[in-house]
């Protein structure tokens, strides 16, 4: 099948099945993704350092724990996928997980950030690893169906690449939301000072990230349930064609197409963990010489450039995979992401502080491509499963591995922060940190996670389906009159 489908390439006309969607299903399903990510990004950028400076627990003992979350949060996304792909409701496969879960996820994230006061080491630990455990199973809830919804919008290879970039514009908002959340702490314990009384307790409560997990939990009700409810689904299909969880999940990780961007994704999340947990101790420690008011108060504007030039970047990336194929472009921005990370070691610092700017709108341009091409890859290697399967169409079962597998990498990531900042000298509660301990941290932000994108290039170098094979694999399922079936 494989030289058939390679000898019928260069001649299989492109597929325009719902080649062009509407921009308000675009905007209408978009929504759906910015207030998970700014949970996720939030939670993930400053949980360790909330836990470690503000709350008290011990730093080790703080990503231990968060490290269990991330992996039962990882072990979830398979099953997840499996599940919304097998279930069948009036609603659609995806949209009750979306709109149901919208307030149980909410609820979960404020449980996440109001840990009690006065508890010992080992009562904080346990409610850690509980609320966040409950935390991540429900993001996994919404997300998966979520995610995999967008990958039935189109049978397209273009269109499939703008439903995914239009979304990471979504989600880069709420990205931006979540990366300088802590403005709108020093924000509410600002307005704390100005009303007083039992207001200004309740809005200082854990230094203002307890009220700020509230706000960002109305917002997250208020799209998903939106989204969920405005994107419809089509028909489900009653033809069912069962491997079970466990056989979906071998023939999962059996297509070598999926393998290698999975692996590339998993190296690169573990490195982009890293990143992420290390960045406020970062900002915070060296470029703020342990000035945590004002990392507080300039994060927004440092992240601003990043936030803005993302848009222009995707809008860029998109143009170029139309016309160089989503492989080269995926490979031209894994290879720019490894240089503009390797370029914060001598750019993030205190002594020539405009150079942030710089070094963040270069990385903000590399990683948008990073950020939604190799999710545009999937609903192809979907495509490529149902021809070689029958007729077996399992979004869900491909998307949750691959969420598997980023998350598998950001608890690795949270694992290695937590340990490494012990055993560099890391003070918790201290104003101000060794000499030694920073020179690690810029380290640790900056040249191994450089190390993680160059070692994703190396692998997506072997990646198969090219845009004619891809629509060549279309032409075959269109031809045979392939119904889609549940997995």
């Amino acid at each position: 099948m494989a030289d058939a489908l390679d000898g019928a390439a260069a001649d299989a006309p492109s597929v325009t099945q719902s080649a062009r969607i509407p921009l308000a299903t675009h905007i209408n399903y978009s929504l759906g993704t910015m207030a998970p990510s700014a949970l996720i990004v939030f939670s993930r950028s400053f949980l360790l350092f909330f836990y470690s400076q503000v709350v008290g627990l011990d730093a080790w003992m703080a990503g231990i724990a968060l490290t269990i979350g991330r992996v039962w949060d990882a072990i979830s996304d398979p099953l997840m996928g499996a599940i919304s792909d097998r279930t069948r409701s009036r609603w659609g496969r995806r949209r009750p997980y979306i709109v149901l879960g919208a307030l149980p996820l909410a609820a979960a994230y404020v449980a996440l950030w109001v840990p009690p006061l006065g508890w010992s080491q080992a009562s904080l630990f346990v409610y850690l690893v509980a609320t966040d455990i409950l935390f991540n199973t429900l993001v996994t809830v919404v997300v998966i169906p979520y995610t995999s919804l967008g990958a039935e919008l189109s049978t397209d290879y273009h269109e499939r690449t703008r439903v995914t970039a239009i979304r990471v514009l979504f989600y880069q908002v709420g990205w931006f939301m979540g990366a300088v959340g802590v403005r709108l702490n020093q924000m509410l314990i600002d307005a704390a000072h100005e009303i007083g009384g039992t207001w200004a307790t309740i809005l200082t409560f854990r230094d203002g990230y307890a009220m700020c997990a509230v706000v960002f939990g109305l917002i997250t009700v208020v799209t998903l349930v939106w989204s969920g409810w405005a994107v419809k689904e089509g028909a489900p299909t009653e033809q069912r064609a069962s491997l079970g969880f466990l056989g979906a999940y071998l023939r999962t990780l059996k297509n070598k197409s999926f393998m290698l961007v999975v692996v590339a994704f998993l190296v690169a999340s573990l490195f982009e963990s890293i990143g992420f947990s290390i960045f406020p101790f970062l900002i915070g420690f060296w470029y703020y010489q342990g000035d945590m008011q004002a990392m507080n108060n300039n994060l927004f504007w440092i992240m601003m450039p990043l936030f803005f030039i993302s848009f222009p970047a995707v809008w860029f990336w998109t143009l170029l995979s139309r016309r160089i194929g989503k492989k080269p472009a995926i490979l031209a921005g894994a290879a720019a992401s490894a240089i503009t990370i390797a370029m914060h070691y001598p750019m993030i610092t205190p002594y020539h502080p405009d150079l942030i700017w710089i070094v963040m709108i270069l990385f903000g341009w590399a990683i948008a491509s990073m950020n939604f091409l190799i999710s545009a890859l999937i609903p192809d290697i979907v495509d490529e499963e149902e021809l070689a399967t029958g007729g077996v169409r399992r979004e869900g079962s491909f998307f949750g591995m691959q969420s598997f597998v980023s998350k598998l990498g950001g608890a690795l990531g949270l694992a290695v922060v937590g340990g490494v900042l012990s055993l560099i000298g890391f003070v918790p509660g201290a104003t101000h940190q060794a000499e030694p301990t920073l020179d690690w941290i810029r380290i640790l932000f900056s040249w191994f996670r450089a190390a993680g994108y160059l070692v994703a290039f190396l692998l997506l170098l072997a990646y198969p389906l090219t845009e004619a094979r891809v629509n060549a694999i279309r032409a075959a399922l269109d031809a045979r009159g392939s119904t889609v079936k549940s997995a």
